[in-house]
C-alpha cells in the first residue's frame, strides 16, 4: 500500500522477478539435447549389438568351412583324386562351396550383411612330409574377412576402407596321415506316404528289412559302435518325426520299425531337418570325443512316389551337398517324376540307385553301407 497527496490509500503492483514466466521453457531448452544425446547412445548400444551379433555368426560360418575344407583337402590328397599342385585351388572352392552351404542367405564366402557386403579372402597352405614310404600332408585354410558395421560404431572405423568395418581371421590345420579308420554319420530319409502300404508285403515293411539290413552292415564294421552313428527321419505330406542321430544303431531301428504308412509325399522339410543336425557343432563333438576324428557325413533320401514339390527338395539337397554331405538317393518302385529328383538330388550318378523290388532294395542298402564304412584315410587335426 501506498498513500497519494490526498491522502488515499492505493495498492502498490508487487515486482516482477525478471525471467521467472518463461523459467520452465529455459528447463525444456536444456533437456532436449541431453534427450537427443541418450538417443544417440542407445541407438549405439543396439546397433554395436547386432554388428556382434552378426560377426560371431558369421566368424563361426568361416571357421566351420576352413575346417571341413581342410580335412576334405587332406583326404583328396591321401586318397591321390589330387596333386598337390591342384590342392590349393581345390580347398579355395572347397571352403567356398561349404561357406554357402552354411550361409542362411546361401551367397557364398562372401556375401551381404545387413550393413553393406563383406569381403571373405581365404588362403591355404599345403606342407608334404614324407615317412618311410608314407607321404603326409598338413593341410591349413586360414584368411580374413571385412564385415561392414552400423554407422553408429565409430570405433570400428576403417581408415583403408573410410567406413565402420569389423574384421576377424579365421584358421583351420589339419594332418593328414596315412593310417586305416573311417569316422561317419549317416541320417536316413525316410518315405512313409500311403503308397508305402500298397502291396503285400507291403512296401513299407521292404524298407525296414532293408534298414535293418543296412544297420547289420554298421554293426559288423564297427561292433563297439565307435565310429558310425546313425539317425532316422520320416516324411509323408511334411516332416513326421525322427529318431535322433545316435551310436545305438538298435534304437534307430526299433524306431523305423514302428513308422506307419499314410499321407502324400514331401520330403524337403525331412531333408532339411537331417542336414542342420548332421551339420550341428554337437554332433561333430560326438566323435571328437568318442574316436578323435571329423566324420563323413552322409544322406541316405528314398521314395517310392511324386513328391508334392520337388523343387523345395532340390533346394534342400543342394544346400547339403554344398555343405560338405554326401547324399545316396535310393527309387523303389518310383515313377519317372520320382526318379528324375532322386537323379538330381544324388552327390553323383554313382550314387543313385533304382530298386525296382524288393531284393534290389535289400541290396542297395546293404551296398551303401559298405561304401560308406570302407576303410579310408584317417585324418586328424
Amino acid at each position: 500500500m501506498s498513500i497519494n497527496e490526498n491522502g488515499h490509500y492505493h495498492p502498490t503492483a508487487l515486482p516482477v522477478r525478471a525471467g521467472i514466466p518463461n523459467a520452465h521453457k529455459e528447463r525444456d531448452g536444456s533437456i532436449l539435447p541431453l534427450f537427443g544425446i541418450l538417443i544417440m547412445l542407445l541407438l549405439a548400444v543396439v546397433t554395436i549389438g547386432i554388428d556382434m551379433s552378426q560377426t560371431f555368426g558369421e566368424r563361426t560360418r568361416l571357421q566351420t568351412a576352413a575346417d571341413m575344407a581342410a580335412v576334405q583337402t587332406g583326404r583328396a590328397l591321401l586318397a591321390e583324386e589330387i596333386t598337390i599342385a591342384q590342392a590349393n585351388a581345390y580347398a579355395k572352392d572347397a571352403f567356398n562351396r561349404i561357406a554357402s552351404g552354411l550361409s542362411a542367405s546361401g551367397d557364398g564366402s562372401s556375401g551381404t550383411s545387413i550393413f553393406g557386403t563383406m569381403t571373405v579372402k581365404p588362403a591355404v597352405q599345403i606342407t608334404e612330409t614324407v615317412d618311410g614310404n608314407t607321404t603326409n600332408y598338413v593341410v591349413k585354410v586360414n584368411g580374413t574377412a571385412k564385415i561392414p558395421a552400423s554407422p553408429l560404431s565409430f570405433m570400428f572405423f576403417d581408415g583403408e576402407t573410410g567406413k565402420n568395418t569389423i574384421s576377424l581371421g579365421f584358421e583351420s590345420e589339419t594332418t593328414a596321415k596315412a593310417e586305416a579308420g573311417a569316422s561317419l554319420s549317416m541320417a536316413l530319409v525316410l518315405d512313409r506316404s500311403g503308397s508305402m502300404g500298397w502291396e503285400r508285403p507291403s512296401r513299407m515293411s521292404e524298407l525296414k528289412k532293408a534298414v535293418r539290413s543296412l544297420i547289420k552292415e554298421l554293426q559288423t564294421v564297427d561292433p563297439d559302435d565307435q565310429f558310425t552313428r546313425l539317425g532316422a527321419y520320416a516324411y509323408h505330406w511334411y516332416y513326421a518325426g525322427k529318431k535322433e542321430l545316435t551310436w545305438n544303431k538298435n534304437s534307430v531301428r526299433s524306431w523305423v520299425n514302428s513308422l506307419p504308412a499314410s499321407g502324400g509325399t514331401r520330403a524337403a522339410p525331412a531333408i532339411q531337418k537331417a542336414k542342420n543336425d548332421l551339420l550341428t557343432n554337437s554332433e561333430l563333438n560326438a566323435h571328437i570325443n568318442k574316436n578323435e576324428q571329423e566324420p563323413d557325413l552322409f544322406i541316405l533320401y528314398m521314395t517310392d512316389g511324386i513328391d508334392g514339390d520337388p523343387n523345395w527338395a532340390k533346394r534342400e539337397c543342394t544346400s547339403a551337398k554344398n555343405a560338405g554331405i554326401t547324399i545316396y538317393t535310393v527309387a523303389f518302385k518310383a515313377p519317372a517324376s520320382g526318379r528324375n529328383l532322386l537323379k538330381a538330388c544324388a552327390t553323383s550318378d554313382a550314387h543313385y540307385y533304382d530298386a525296382k523290388n524288393a531284393n534290389e532294395l535289400n541290396k542297395v542298402f546293404k551296398d551303401i553301407a559298405r561304401e560308406t564304412t570302407k576303410s579310408i584315410p584317417f585324418v586328424s587335426g
